[in-house]
């Protein structure tokens, strides 16, 4: 039986507020005038990375489930082959949807890639396997979310297929012990869940500064923000 995905906001806040905001930090110098969000939904990520911007959104998905957010044209194609030119767009965006091709990752960077225009960025997040916790719990409560046929990998192997076809430029680490907070407060109330919520700010910070430790504990981060850029050189 698969549960419902649920998601406590006042936790969500709380617990996930550096993932929300690194991808926008990332690009806050850059300017674009066209996203393409893949794997999108309904485009509300390339939407948060573009802030105030009045830059022009395409969300890709591989079905059209959603209802677009505000500003974004949903496009029904598969990420592995997008029906656009060379060079099209001056940013790419991607949350948890490359896991979802996890045999085909260097193939969906390179994909990117190559509708990406040169000096501008592709910046993903992803879900790691480097978590126990999470890890575990995604194996075995699996919600309606879940595709049976994603896998977590870890954050090296992100690394190394985004290597293979852009030029890395920063790596961010998140949630070591809060990341299932926000579904776990999602199904308690009252006194439990005031509970919770007060532990989970206690725990954002012990996150924070294990993390800031060094490799070790980014080993073991359930959650990787990366950026990377197209040279040049890299063109096709």
């Amino acid at each position: 039986m698969r549960l419902d995905w649920k998601i406590d906001q006042d936790a969500r806040s709380i617990c996930w507020k550096g993932l929300m905001d690194a991808p926008r930090e990332m690009v806050k110098d850059r300017s674009f005038s066209v996203i393409l969000d893949l794997g999108s939904s309904n485009g509300a990520f390339g939407k948060l990375i573009s802030m105030d911007r009045e830059a022009r959104i395409i969300g890709v998905d591989i079905s059209h489930g959603a209802a677009p957010a505000e500003r974004v044209e949903l496009i029904r194609a598969d990420i592995l082959h997008l029906p656009f030119k060379d060079e099209s767009f001056d940013l790419v965006s991607a949350r948890a949807i490359l896991h979802h091709v996890p045999d085909d990752v260097e193939s969906a960077v390179k994909e990117a890639g190559r509708v990406l225009r040169s000096g501008q960025v592709l910046i993903c997040q992803e879900p790691t396997s480097d978590n126990l916790v999470s890890e575990l719990a995604r194996r075995i409560f699996r919600t309606v979310l879940h595709d049976p046929s994603e896998r977590a990998f870890s954050s090296a192997r992100l690394k190394r297929a985004v290597s293979s076809s852009l030029t890395m430029l920063e790596v961010r680490y998140h949630l070591i012990f809060v990341y299932l907070l926000p579904h776990l407060a999602s199904r308690l109330s009252g006194r439990l869940r005031r509970m919770l919520l007060g532990l989970s700010k206690l725990l954002v910070q012990v996150d924070e500064r294990l993390l800031a430790k060094g490799r070790f504990w980014r080993r073991r981060a359930a959650y990787v923000t990366v950026s990377a850029v197209k040279s040049p050189a890299q063109e096709p």
